[in-house]
């Protein structure tokens, strides 16, 4: 009976969880964008400093009403040449990408300069051209196909900044438009101040809108959450951080999470609702006592 009403309590109260991969050349703002959306999201959640990411930086969000009930989970994936060969790993389970475009630093190299000799190396690709050969081959991988793709062109709070109108003709319709372009379902360009905050929130309800819309195609994971009693730690799911904290906590776990360490949780919380110096009951598998309430000390 405990295990019917538990599977109807957190069949009742899970939420969809869609993945949303953050992407773009180093020094795109992908970080930034990643603190900002806490930030709207999560109005207790400090402003910190960034710094350039090497490797992955990764947070999940609930989206208070009115937006929809869903968990996102975004993943903020360092932007340097030599990271660029992990991205594709993640393809496969996102359902939504975000490409960063830094509107200040477009460069002044064209796309024939790559094939001229006296471009030796990448550095010597304009940097809007660089996005450009990047963004294809994101779009060229298979797992990727049908996924939403945002444009995000940051940094439009910065006076150099090239105007959103110029890099959605000059760049993204070629993009879109060529050869790579042609598994791209779901698109659109929208500029944003990643510092400012200003465009972050269109962004959000343009992926929700976007995710829920594509959810036969790429289905979100059903994550469950319950409140625990007050008590001096949380136990979060896999992989995710312990935090410390003497309030009512949000518990949230995926569909990963094993069956053993909810039975935990619940066998944890059912006992720290007793007073200390109250004596707890379980069901025991002692020799000739199997399944019998008994009295533990």
């Amino acid at each position: 009976m405990y295990h019917l009403f538990k599977s109807i309590y957190l069949h009742a109260t899970s939420k969809e969880e869609y993945s949303v991969l953050l992407l773009g050349l180093d020094n795109a703002g992908k970080t930034t964008l990643l603190e900002q959306i806490k930030g709207t999201y999560t109005p207790s959640h400090p402003n910190l400093k960034t710094v350039p990411t090497v490797g992955q930086n990764v947070a999940t969000i609930a989206l208070p009403p009115p937006n929809p009930p869903i968990y996102l989970k975004i993943w903020d994936v360092g932007g340097q040449h030599s990271l660029r060969g992990l991205w594709q790993s993640y393809y496969s389970s996102c359902h939504a990408i975000v490409f960063v475009i830094d509107s200040s630093d477009v460069g002044n190299a064209t796309l024939a300069d790559m094939s001229a000799k006296n471009a030796a190396s990448i550095e010597d690709i304009g940097r809007l051209d660089e996005c450009k050969l990047v963004l294809e081959s994101v779009l060229a991988n298979e797992d990727a196909s049908g996924v939403p793709i945002l444009i995000l062109a940051n940094k439009q709070d910065r006076e150099d900044c090239v105007e959103v109108v110029r890099i959605k003709e000059g760049f993204v319709r070629r993009v879109f438009e060529g050869e790579k372009g042609g598994n791209v379902r779901d698109s659109r360009v929208l500029p944003c101040s990643a510092l400012t905050g200003t465009g972050v929130q269109e962004a959000v309800e343009w992926l929700c809108s976007r995710m829920a819309f594509n959810k036969e195609a790429r289905p979100p994971v059903m994550r469950y959450h319950f409140y625990s009693n007050p008590t001096n730690w949380i136990r979060s799911a896999p992989n995710e951080k312990h935090v410390s904290t003497n309030s009512w906590n949000n518990i949230a776990w995926s569909d990963h999470t094993s069956p053993q360490l909810m039975g935990s949780y619940f066998a944890t919380s059912r006992s720290a609702m007793q007073p200390s110096n109250t004596p707890t009951f379980s069901l025991t598998s002692r020799p000739k006592m199997k399944g019998i309430l008994m009295r533990s000390s």
